[in-house]
C-alpha cells in the first residue's frame, strides 16, 4: 500500500476543514430548532397547567427571555432572543396565560396579539359592599372577607380622602365593569373602584371639591336616590324632595333606609318594620342616615350634586312604576290612595 502523497493529504485536510463547520452548523440548527419547541412533559413539569407571565412595557427580549426560562416556560433564553430578532414582532404589555406546551413561536404570537388574560366582574348600581364582595369572590378575585377588609375601610382608605372617622368606602366604590389581570388581588380591584369614583366625582363637580363633610352628604343622598328610583328623569326631582324635607326639618321617611336597617329585601314594608331601632331608619331619625346605604351610579351622584328646584315634599310610586310628586300632605294622601286603588285593580 503506497503512502499518501502530500497532495492527497492536503485534500483530506481541506475536506475535514470544510466538513467541521458544516457539522457544527447542522448540530447548531438542530439545537436551535429543539430550543424553539415546547418544553412538554419532563420531570417536575406540570404540563398544560396555566400560569401567568407579565410582559412589561418596553421590556427587552433578553430580559423577557431570561424570565421565561426561569419560569420554566421556554427551554433557553437565547433561543427566544434569536427568534425575536429574526421575526421582529411588536410585543404588547400585559398579563398572559401560558403553558409549557407552547412553543417559542406560540409565545411570541401570543405576546404580539395583545390577548391578555383577565378576570372580569360587573358591579350593578345600588349594590352594597357586601353584595359586591360576594360577586368579586364568585368571579375569582379572592374571598368576600378580603374584599370587605378593604371596602369597609379596615385596611385603609385607598386614597379616598375626607371620610368621617371609622367610615368605610361604601358609596365610594363606583359600580361598573372591571377587568383585572389574574395576578391582581382584591386590593387592586377595590382600589380601581375607588379611583373610578374619584374620576367621576371630579367630572360631576368640575374639579371644584366641596368640603369633605358636604361630599359625604352628597354621596349619602345619591345612595338613597339610587334605591328609590330606576328612572333617570326622576332622580333630580327626588333629590329635590330630600333637600326640601331636610330644609323643613322633616323626617325623610325613605323606605330604602328601613330595608337597609333590616338587612334584607321586602316587597312591602309593614308598620312594625318602620319601628326598627337603627340610626338608618329615617322614619324614626331626622336628617340623613349615618352614611351611604349602597354604591350609587353616575346619574344618582349627578342628581345629588344638582337637585331639581321645586316645592315637592312627597312622592309615591304609581302602578305604572312612575312616581307621583306632591307639595302637600293632602295631595300626597290622595296620590297614595290612587296608587293603592290602581294596584288592586291590576291584581
Amino acid at each position: 500500500m503506497s503512502a499518501p502523497t502530500p497532495r492527497s493529504t492536503r485534500r483530506y485536510l481541506l475536506v475535514a476543514l470544510l466538513a467541521v463547520p458544516l457539522l457544527l452548523a447542522f448540530f447548531a440548527q438542530r439545537a436551535y430548532r429543539l430550543a424553539l419547541t415546547p418544553l412538554g412533559e419532563r420531570e417536575g413539569e406540570r404540563e398544560g397547567e396555566a400560569r401567568y407571565i407579565d410582559v412589561k412595557p418596553g421590556e427587552a427580549p433578553r430580559a423577557l427571555g431570561r424570565r421565561l426560562e426561569a419560569e420554566g416556560i421556554v427551554r433557553h433564553a437565547w433561543a427566544f432572543r434569536l427568534r425575536m430578532r429574526a421575526r421582529k414582532p411588536v410585543l404588547k404589555a400585559g398579563c398572559y396565560e401560558v403553558a409549557p406546551t407552547m412553543s417559542v413561536d406560540d409565545l411570541i404570537a401570543l405576546f404580539a396579539s395583545g390577548k391578555v388574560a383577565e378576570r372580569v366582574v360587573t358591579f350593578p348600581e345600588g349594590w352594597t359592599n357586601a353584595q359586591c364582595a360576594e360577586r368579586a369572590a364568585a368571579c375569582g378575585f379572592g374571598t368576600a372577607e378580603d374584599y370587605l377588609g378593604w371596602a369597609d375601610g379596615g385596611r385603609g382608605s385607598l386614597g379616598v380622602t375626607g371620610l368621617p372617622p371609622g367610615a368605610g368606602l361604601q358609596g365610594y366604590l363606583f359600580p361598573a365593569t372591571y377587568r383585572q389581570p389574574p395576578t391582581a388581588g382584591i386590593e387592586a380591584l377595590v382600589r380601581e373602584q375607588a379611583v373610578h369614583f374619584v374620576a367621576v366625582w371630579r367630572e360631576l363637580t368640575h374639579g371644584v371639591e366641596p368640603a369633605a363633610h358636604k361630599r359625604y352628604e352628597y354621596v349619602t343622598i345619591a345612595s338613597l336616590i339610587e334605591r328609590e328610583t330606576g328612572r333617570d328623569e326622576e332622580r333630580p326631582i327626588i333629590a329635590g324632595v330630600i333637600e326640601n324635607r331636610l330644609a323643613a326639618g322633616m323626617k325623610l321617611q325613605i323606605d330604602a333606609t328601613v330595608l337597609y336597617a333590616l338587612g334584607g329585601h321586602k316587597t312591602r314594608l309593614l308598620y312594625s318594620d318602620l319601628q326598627v331601632d337603627s340610626p338608618y331608619n329615617t322614619y324614626r331619625v331626622k336628617g340623613l342616615p349615618p352614611g351611604p346605604i349602597d354604591n350609587p351610579g353616575r346619574a344618582s351622584l349627578a342628581a345629588a350634586v344638582s337637585p331639581a328646584h321645586h316645592e315637592y315634599l312627597y312622592y309615591v310610586r304609581g302602578a305604572d312604576g312612575k312616581h307621583v310628586f306632591s307639595k302637600t300632605d293632602t295631595q300626597h294622601n290622595q296620590a297614595v290612595a290612587a296608587a293603592r286603588a290602581a294596584q288592586k285593580e291590576g291584581r
